[in-house]
């Protein structure tokens, strides 16, 4: 049993003064529920914060280069997907601008994923911005 900061009197739950001398008591903290077991043996997930991304590609600039150099792959240099476009640059050259037409219909598929939504990240995997 508790005792009154003030007069020393015993002090009686539910109350919340003193009965002998009526000072107002301060409710003693009650102690922190212990946290729940982990689930399976995994401990908790973190909370976690959505990532900041400062260098995001244009939806509308991928699109447009593919539209007008997309035979040479500048959509896909700009969209870091180095792969892709040194691919389509290869074969326009090589090819001495014979096979361009066909790798720019492939570019032009590869701008109306970008401008629809089908395509969402770069090459790097950072969210494409509108």
């Amino acid at each position: 049993m508790n005792n009154c900061p003030n007069c020393g009197a015993p002090l009686q739950q539910g109350f919340p003064r003193c009965v002998k001398c009526g000072s107002m008591l301060t409710q003693p903290q009650q102690p922190a529920p212990a946290p729940a077991p982990p689930a399976f043996g995994f401990p908790p997930a973190a909370p976690t914060q959505a990532p900041v991304y400062t260098d995001q590609r244009s939806r509308i600039v991928a699109f447009i280069l593919a539209v007008f150099l997309g035979s040479l792959g500048i959509h896909n240099f700009y969209l870091k997907r180095s792969d892709r476009a040194v691919l389509q640059l290869l074969i326009t050259v090589i090819s001495c601008g014979f096979l361009g037409p066909v790798m720019w219909i492939w570019a032009v598929i590869e701008g109306v994923y970008v401008l629809n939504g089908t395509t969402t990240v770069d090459g790097q995997g950072v969210p494409l911005k509108e």
